[in-house]
């Protein structure tokens, strides 16, 4: 049987999957609608260096078409999905072989900060399966996670190169700035760490 904390660490992690495809479709979106389909892309594009031109060609390569991740934001992230779509995500959840009872465990808490149903994401990732029509939930989470690092890449790499042709073409080539003041013994981003769990004083579970 599965720690608590491993289930909460599991949903926890598959949310953030979920809201950052729903954040990196609306990028593209925002480029697709404010970009590529006004005046403003006849007059950057020429501008754009290599890796941005690159990284924006890719990018409507892979958002020309159906793709996984406007299923799953339009499905699971950003819209909830239909109720014949989560009633076969129940089903496809109680037939895996995997699945324990523990899965479709729920622990109640009188404050609503601290109350957590793991059943609601196992079952929708099991939905999102189906949505893109993989039997194994593991293999499209797999997946998934392999196309949206390349995607997020590609999208700073296209903001930097069209941040960096309106520079150069209203500021120049070069930034020259006066030294004010130099912080000594800040402390490295990498070393800062927040936890998963914070308890809070008075709703522990009695």
């Amino acid at each position: 049987m599965r720690h608590p904390q491993a289930w909460c660490v599991g949903a926890q992690t598959q949310i953030f999957v979920r809201l950052t495809i729903g954040a990196m479709q609306e990028a593209w979106r925002l480029i697709e609608g404010r970009f590529l389909k006004r005046p403003l892309a006849r007059e950057y594009l020429p501008l754009l260096d290599a890796p941005a031109a690159e990284a924006l060609e890719r990018l409507k390569k892979r958002f020309g078409k159906l793709n996984r991740l406007a299923v799953i934001r339009n499905n699971y992230a950003f819209h909830h999905p239909e109720i014949d779509e989560v009633e076969a995500a129940f089903e496809k959840a109680m037939a895996g072989e995997s699945s324990e009872a523990a899965d479709w465990a729920i622990y109640f808490n009188k404050a609503l900060l601290n109350t957590f149903f793991f059943v609601s994401d196992f079952v929708l990732v099991h939905g999102m399966a189906n949505a893109l029509a993989e039997v194994d939930v593991n293999e499209a989470h797999r997946q998934l996670l392999g196309e949206m690092a390349p995607v997020a890449n590609d999208l700073s790499e296209f903001t930097f190169g069209f941040a960096a042709a309106i520079f150069r073409r209203y500021v120049g080539h070069e930034l020259t700035m006066t030294l004010v003041a130099q912080v000594k013994g800040a402390p490295d981003i990498d070393d800062i760490r927040y936890p998963f769990f914070v308890e809070t004083p008075g709703l522990r579970n009695g």
